[in-house]
Protein backbone atom coordinates (compact mmCIF):
# COMPACT_ATOMS: atom_id res chain seq x y z
CA UNK A 1 0.00 0.00 0.00
CA UNK A 2 2.87 2.37 0.79
CA UNK A 3 4.34 1.88 -2.70
CA UNK A 4 0.95 2.47 -4.31
CA UNK A 5 0.41 5.65 -2.31
CA UNK A 6 3.93 6.90 -3.10
CA UNK A 7 3.18 6.38 -6.80
CA UNK A 8 -0.17 8.13 -6.47
CA UNK A 9 -2.07 4.97 -7.40
CA UNK A 10 -5.59 4.60 -6.03
CA UNK A 11 -7.16 2.16 -8.49
CA UNK A 12 -7.70 -1.30 -6.97
CA UNK A 13 -6.55 -3.12 -10.14
CA UNK A 14 -3.30 -1.16 -10.13
CA UNK A 15 -2.72 -1.98 -6.47
CA UNK A 16 -3.30 -5.69 -7.14
CA UNK A 17 -0.84 -5.46 -10.05
CA UNK A 18 1.79 -3.92 -7.75
CA UNK A 19 1.20 -6.64 -5.16
CA UNK A 20 1.58 -9.43 -7.74
CA UNK A 21 4.60 -7.93 -9.50
CA UNK A 22 7.66 -10.20 -9.24
CA UNK A 23 10.83 -8.93 -7.61
CA UNK A 24 13.56 -7.35 -9.79
CA UNK A 25 15.62 -10.56 -9.95
CA UNK A 26 12.64 -12.57 -11.24
CA UNK A 27 11.88 -9.87 -13.83
CA UNK A 28 15.51 -9.96 -14.99
CA UNK A 29 15.41 -13.76 -15.44
CA UNK A 30 12.14 -13.47 -17.34
CA UNK A 31 13.57 -10.77 -19.62
CA UNK A 32 16.62 -12.91 -20.41
CA UNK A 33 14.41 -15.92 -21.20
CA UNK A 34 12.09 -13.81 -23.34
CA UNK A 35 15.02 -12.30 -25.26
CA UNK A 36 16.35 -15.78 -26.01
CA UNK A 37 12.92 -16.91 -27.22
CA UNK A 38 12.49 -13.85 -29.45
CA UNK A 39 15.98 -14.18 -30.97
CA UNK A 40 14.65 -16.82 -33.37
CA UNK A 41 12.56 -14.13 -35.07
CA UNK A 42 15.42 -11.71 -35.72
CA UNK A 43 16.01 -10.94 -39.38
CA UNK A 44 18.42 -8.58 -41.15
CA UNK A 45 17.05 -5.22 -42.25
CA UNK A 46 15.93 -5.18 -45.88
CA UNK A 47 18.11 -3.37 -48.42
CA UNK A 48 16.17 -0.41 -49.75
CA UNK A 49 18.65 0.85 -52.37
CA UNK A 50 16.43 -0.01 -55.35
CA UNK A 51 13.43 1.57 -53.66
CA UNK A 52 15.42 4.73 -52.96
CA UNK A 53 16.11 5.00 -56.71
CA UNK A 54 12.37 5.30 -57.28
CA UNK A 55 12.33 8.40 -55.09
CA UNK A 56 14.73 10.35 -57.30
CA UNK A 57 13.73 11.99 -60.54
CA UNK A 58 15.67 11.82 -63.79
CA UNK A 59 17.52 15.03 -62.90
CA UNK A 60 18.79 13.46 -59.69
CA UNK A 61 16.71 15.59 -57.33
CA UNK A 62 14.66 13.95 -54.66
CA UNK A 63 10.94 13.83 -55.33
CA UNK A 64 9.02 15.36 -52.44
CA UNK A 65 5.32 14.67 -52.16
Amino acid sequence: MEQALSLGVTDSAAIIHILQMPDPEQRKRYAITLAADLAQFERPQPVMDDYDLLLTSLSGKAVIQ
